[in-house]
């Protein structure tokens, strides 16, 4: 499948969550797939203050803080939590979680009842938005996410090395990188497709990963790209 194919899938799932059929998207895939770039690419379809983007784990008061801020924008209230695979492994973290997301009485109330914050009075919050999760891995023997998983909309994004290097021609490619020219940029390319075979682990990280090795060794920079998509292995 095309990177333009699976950003239209995404652009779906979306519309799918601003119409209310779902709370939650789940979207997987490794890391370098260009997952955040593909939410972030649609969300630009939405106005500026509909949603909210984090990169980086969160607590759960953290993740209750922004359950509050997200409600204060307008709709669809998108909250979108990318690289968080490790607290998904926090037991207070994922019933925030499932209460955001779950439909109980036609309404999704949130507490947070932590013994430190009993006293703070902190208010319940009646979360109305929806909730994107980028991941990189679904996290293994976790009952909890599992379940929460039945109930969200859920994508995963493969490729092969034929249709990465294929997106990275047809779409990476074509944005500005430094001073690189797109001649400078395509030559890089085609040196990766080249130089990959079906058992070396590649992403579109791999042409950035090319890009500086140029701009820090014009007359070297081959080698020193080979030697990082051989070593991913």
């Amino acid at each position: 499948m095309t990177y333009q194919e699976h950003t239209n899938i995404i652009q779906n799932y979306l519309s799918l969550l601003a119409y209310d059929i779902s709370n939650l998207l789940i979207v997987v895939s490794p890391a370098g797939y260009g997952k955040s770039t593909m939410i972030l690419e649609n969300l630009k379809h939405y106005p500026e203050n509909s949603y909210l983007y984090i990169n980086n784990y969160i607590t759960p008061i953290e993740f209750y803080s922004l359950l509050m801020t997200a409600e204060k924008l307008v709709a669809p209230k998108i909250l979108v939590l990318d690289d968080i695979e490790y607290s998904l492994n926090n037991k207070e973290f994922m019933g925030l979680l499932k209460s955001a997301t779950w439909e109980n009485g036609n309404r999704r109330i949130v507490n947070y009842l932590s013994n430190f914050y009993k006293t703070k009075g902190l208010p319940a919050v009646n979360f109305t938005g929806k909730i994107i999760l980028l991941l990189n891995e679904i996290p293994k023997k976790n009952n909890l996410f599992q379940a929460i998983i039945d109930r969200a909309l859920y994508y995963e994004i493969q490729m092969n090395n034929i249709e990465i290097i294929e997106a990275m021609r047809n779409e990476i490619v074509k944005r500005p990188y430094a001073n690189l020219s797109l001649k400078i940029r395509n030559k890089i390319v085609d040196f990766i497709e080249r130089n990959t075979i079906e058992t070396d682990r590649i992403s579109f990280r791999t042409l950035i990963k090319g890009y500086q090795c140029y701009l820090f060794s014009p007359y070297k920079w081959q080698t020193l790209l080979l030697n990082l998509i051989k070593t991913n292995n």
